[in-house]
């Protein structure tokens, strides 16, 4: 759905309040955007390169991260995916149900046989 990137930025600051600890998981964190990176540049072509900092929090822990991104898509991409958002009221259409015998029957105990009213005394084509 994404053609191109036009900007990709990244902020993340690291920190376990320990030295040694902190500087490991910086290390493994540039490590990520790597692998993040060319994850991503084999499957979206990215117009300017990239630009991240990764920075360690000595003396305190914790995972800051700001992540700025312009992404570029057709119309028609974003049209096509408005009724799966869930935010705008979509998804509804997709949802798979079960078929009538089956919904009735957990609702009443027993499976029916012609798909609906056959258990119902009363009902017109069910058993008394």
């Amino acid at each position: 759905m994404v053609e191109s990137v036009r900007r990709l930025e990244g902020q993340v600051a690291v920190g376990t309040g320990d030295l040694a600890s902190t500087a490991f998981l910086s290390g493994v964190a540039w490590a990520a955007w790597g692998a993040l990176l060319a994850s991503v540049q084999s499957r979206i072509r990215i117009q300017t390169p990239p630009r991240v900092e990764i920075t360690p929090r000595y003396g305190q822990g914790g995972v800051a991260v700001r992540l700025h991104c312009i992404l570029q898509t057709r119309l028609v991409h974003v049209i096509g995916a408005m009724p799966n958002l869930k935010v705008l009221g979509g998804g509804r259409h997709g949802r798979k149900r079960a078929p009538y015998g089956q919904r009735h029957a957990a609702h009443h105990g027993e499976p029916e046989r012609d798909g609906g009213g056959q258990h119902h005394p009363g009902r017109a084509g069910g058993d008394a």
